[in-house]
This record gives structure tokens, C-alpha cells and sequence, in this order.
């Protein structure tokens, strides 16, 4: 009740000063109702008294850029060596609040070989934003803006997430540490809806160079450039568990609501056509045709077979009409496919297959009365669509048994969105496949003789893990087929379909693709 009531931070002083862990240093301070501010560690040169004045006089000139002031701190954390000189820290920040309570303080020794004694943190309280956003990042004035941390990040509203000591699981190298870690962080963080994307605050502790170094190099493959955590990070003698020399405290915000910005889109889209490709219990399953202007049946066009996702078990053709119209709208004949679905009249997904197949088999049978080059179909899928592109490529003996097997369904281009790749306890789709998942697993069918491949993932994917869709790009490039990985650092699964700046840039990169691969487009 105090705190809801409360509109400034307050602080409680014990008056027993043995309570105190420092002179006039508070033992608690309260956050008020609102937005809380991160603003990452900060260093300046000279001894430690010279440093940490002019350390506490850059935090404050980045708080006036928020229009934020000392009464706004709520807690400040202070990385110093030696541990021996605290006092020297505590005098200077009982001058820099003066009259003031200094708010919660934190000291943590770290080791530094260089100019700099102390690194300072603090957390501030400020004024709720009126905001769809649960977390924004800033650079201000004065300051140069950093790929893998933040100068500062706001969490908007009360809810924060709060992740602390991960280390690597087993004992490893530095390369096999961070990934360890970063791991786990996905998986913790996806219980409570949030994820990379999403961090707000990040402190890094190293106990040895190897760790640093690597740590360094491999945040840039997790964090999304634009929106990293604000930071620290401490060089420690040890991080309290033997064989381990990296561990992370993390604060996060929730993720926003999810906001499906291609549905509007595809609700305005009508096909030219729907055909029937396959008939099977009774039920006509269609291809959704988009023909370009001026479409002839005389044409030879290329063909993009867009397949949706939605776990085998859910979505439908028309999820995937925006990709279909644009790639129609350059020149190619575009389809989106309706397949049967998991586990409705006792589908399975080996039935899903089946149904992939079984479209690249009647375009290619009526190629001629459909304007289109029988030697150019390129397939694409989002998800479990992304399996069922790459498994009209690979598993020869999945078929429907009235199709005719003297016609190829393996496509010659392929491109692939955050993909069911690997259907093993460690990616997706096994419980659902059952037993004989591995005969429906890509990742352990990768062979010679596939199709020019694109993939789309995220390193954020806790649905299908990137990790199953960077080995299928290394076991396919080592087979001597053409892949191409495209990772989006701290991407969500299924990213394309959410961001529609995300969508854009997907779809520049799929047509760079298909130029390169002599998919030639007419001009529409």
C-alpha cells in the first residue's frame, strides 16, 4: 500500500548505524509507481576518488538527458579495486547526493589492469510512459550507440523479470560457455513471455580472458543490434562454481502482445484461381493461385509455392497470401497450399508430406495449361511449412499412392523461415510424429543433390531452435549443396510474420536469392 501510493522514491536510513553498510548509505530504497531506468556501468580515468567523481558526474549528465535527477536514483552499483578503499567510494557519494540519502549501494571487487579503478551502474525511477512498448532503448546525446549493449533501457510499467547466476552447464571453453548460457537464458525467459529481444539489463562476470573475449564476440550473434541490454561487465576472480568462468545476471520486461502484422494484409488478398490438386477421403484440397498481370497460358513462368505453418496442426492457405501476391506481383506464378492437418480425420504429419509432394507433382503435370516453367518451382514454408518445403526435396519415400512417381516433386529452389528442421527431444515435432520421427527429421537427411536453399531463423527461437538450422546449413554446405543462412540476432520464432520492417527485408533478400539462382523474373 506504501507503494502504491508513493510518487518519488523513498529511502530508509537504519538508524543503527551498524545496520548502515556505509555512513548515511540507505539499507533499502523503494521504487515508485512507473518506469525504471538501466543505465549501464561507466568509467573515467585517475585514483579511485578522481575517478569516481568524474564517473558520478557522467551518470548525471546522461540523468539530465532523461530528464531524470539524483532524488530519481534508486540503487547504484559500484565495481572498484582494491575492496580495501570502499570508503574512498562511499565519501565521494555521500559529496555527490549531499544533503540527500545516498540510495542502496552495491560493491563488488573486480580486477582491472588499467586507468580506470571503478565502473559505476545505477537503476532509476521515472514517470510512466504512455506506451505499447515494455522495454525501449536509448543513446543519448554525447554517446555513441553500441551493437551489444545500451547506454540506457527503460522498462515501462511494474513488470520485471529477474534471472540470476546462469552459468554453463557443463565446464567448457569460453566459445562453449557463452553459448551454454545464452541457452538457458531463452528457456528462462520463455515461461515468463519474454525473450532477447526483450532484455533490459545485463551483468557479465568473467573470471578469465578466454571467457571475455569470447562473450565479446559471440553477443552479437544473440542480441538484435537495436535493442541490446544495458550493461556490465566485471572481471572476477572466480563466479563461485569450479570450471566455470562466466556467469549472467539478467533483468528483463515481458514482450508486448504479440501483433500478427501480415494477417490485415491478407485478409485484403484474393487469389486469381483455386484448383483442386488432390482429392483424398472426400475432400478437395486447392491450390491458391495468384497469377502475375498478363498472365498467358503461352508463358513460361517461374513458380513460388508458398506453404504456411501453424505446428501441422493449424493455419490455413490464406496465412500466407501476402507472400504469394508480392512474388506474383514480380512475375512468377505464386500459389499458397492447403494441406490436411494434424490430427483432424486421423491426419498425420507424414500426410502433411504427402500433401507437399503431391503440389509439386500436379504443377509440374500441368505446367503447359498453366503458363509455367516446370524446371523452375521454387518452395517456401514458414515453420512446419518450412519442414514440409524441405521435405518435398528429401524424402523420396513419403507419397501419396495414387500420385504418379514418375514425376519429380523435388523443387529447384528452396527457402525456408524459421523451419521445422529437426524433429529429434531437442528441436520440435517429435511427439507429434511419434516414433519414426527421424525418418521425417531434415537435419538427419541431409544428402548431396538438394536445391539451392535459403533460411531465415532466429537466434531467439524457442520453438525451433536455430541450433538444429545451423547444422542443417553446415551438413549441407559440407554435402557440397548451396545454402545460404541468413540469422537474425535475438529473433523470436516466426519474426517475419510479426515485424512488418522484418517481413520487408525478408522478402528483398528471398528475391536477391532467386536472381542468383537464375530464377530469372520478368519485369511486372
Amino acid at each position: 500500500q506504501h507503494v502504491e501510493k508513493q510518487n518519488a522514491v523513498s529511502h530508509h536510513v537504519p538508524a543503527d548505524p551498524h545496520q548502515a553498510t556505509s555512513a548515511g548509505e540507505s539499507r533499502v530504497s523503494v521504487l515508485p509507481k512507473g518506469d525504471v531506468v538501466y543505465v549501464s556501468g561507466q568509467a573515467e580515468p585517475g585514483d579511485l576518488a578522481a575517478a569516481t567523481q568524474a564517473t558520478l558526474a557522467g551518470l548525471l549528465k546522461t540523468l539530465h538527458a532523461l530528464e531524470l535527477s539524483q532524488q530519481d536514483i534508486v540503487h547504484v552499483k559500484c565495481f572498484l579495486t582494491p575492496m580495501t578503499d570502499v570508503a574512498v567510494v562511499a565519501q565521494q557519494l555521500r559529496s555527490f547526493f549531499g544533503t540527500a540519502p545516498v540510495p542502496a549501494v552495491s560493491y563488488v571487487e573486480w580486477i582491472t589492469g588499467g586507468s580506470r579503478p571503478i565502473e559505476i551502474e545505477l537503476i532509476a525511477a521515472a514517470p510512466a510512459t504512455q506506451t505499447t512498448a515494455t522495454v525501449t532503448y536509448l543513446t543519448p546525446p554525447g554517446m555513441k550507440a553500441s551493437p551489444v549493449f545500451s547506454r540506457v533501457a527503460r522498462i515501462h510499467g511494474n513488470r520485471r523479470i529477474y534471472v540470476a547466476g546462469l552459468t554453463s552447464l557443463e565446464n567448457g571453453d569460453g566459445v562453449a560457455q557463452v553459448h551454454s548460457v545464452f541457452q538457458q537464458l531463452i528457456h528462462q525467459l520463455k515461461p515468463a513471455r519474454s525473450n532477447l529481444r526483450h532484455l533490459a539489463k545485463a551483468t557479465y562476470y568473467v573470471s578469465d580472458a578466454d571467457a571475455s573475449a569470447e562473450l565479446n564476440q559471440l553477443r552479437p550473434h544473440y542480441y538484435d543490434p537495436q535493442r541490446p541490454p544495458a550493461a556490465s561487465k566485471a572481471l572476477v576472480h572466480g563466479t563461485g562454481k569450479p570450471g566455470r568462468t562466466l556467469a549472467i545476471d539478467m533483468i528483463a520486461a515481458p514482450e508486448a502482445p504479440l501483433n500478427r502484422v501480415l494477417v490485415p494484409i491478407a485478409e485484403k488478398l484474393q487469389p486469381t484461381r483455386k484448383v483442386v490438386y488432390k482429392t483424398v477421403a472426400d475432400r478437395d484440397l486447392h491450390l491458391h493461385i495468384f497469377e502475375p498481370a498478363g498472365h498467358k497460358t503461352t508463358d513460361r513462368r517461374p513458380v513460388f509455392l508458398a506453404i504456411h505453418g501453424g505446428g501441422w496442426t493449424g493455419g490455413n492457405a490464406q496465412v500466407f497470401y501476402p507472400f504469394a501476391a508480392h512474388f506474383a506481383q514480380q512475375g512468377m506464378l505464386a500459389v499458397s497450399l492447403e494441406y490436411r492437418l494434424y490430427p483432424k480425420q486421423k491426419t498425420t504429419v507424414f500426410d502433411c508430406v504427402r500433401d507437399a509432394r503431391s503440389s509439386v507433382r500436379w504443377l509440374r503435370k500441368h505446367a503447359e495449361t498453366l503458363g509455367i516453367d516446370p524446371a523452375k518451382i521454387v518452395a517456401m514454408g514458414g515453420s512446419a511449412g518450412g519442414h514440409l518445403a524441405i521435405s518435398t526435396a528429401l524424402f523420396d519415400d513419403v507419397n501419396e499412392s495414387t500420385d504418379d512417381l514418375r514425376i519429380s516433386a523435388r523443387p529447384d529452389g528452396i527457402i525456408l523461415v524459421n523451419p521445422v528442421i529437426d524433429t529429434s527431444a531437442a528441436g520440435y515435432g517429435q511427439a507429434k510424429i511419434g516414433e519414426a520421427w527421424k525418418d521425417l527429421s531434415p537435419v538427419h537427411h541431409v544428402r548431396s543433390g538438394l536445391p539451392p536453399t535459403l533460411i531465415f531463423h532466429g537466434t531467439a527461437d524457442n520453438v525451433t531452435p536455430y541450433t538444429g538450422a545451423a547444422k542443417f546449413h553446415t551438413l549441407s554446405l559440407a554435402a557440397g549443396n548451396t545454402s545460404k543462412l541468413i540469422t537474425h540476432p535475438g529473433g523470436r520464432h516466426g519474426y517475419i510474420i510479426f515485424d512488418l520492417q522484418d517481413y520487408r527485408n525478408a522478402l528483398e533478400q528471398m528475391h536477391t536469392f532467386l536472381k542468383q539462382h537464375e530464377f530469372v523474373l520478368p519485369k511486372p
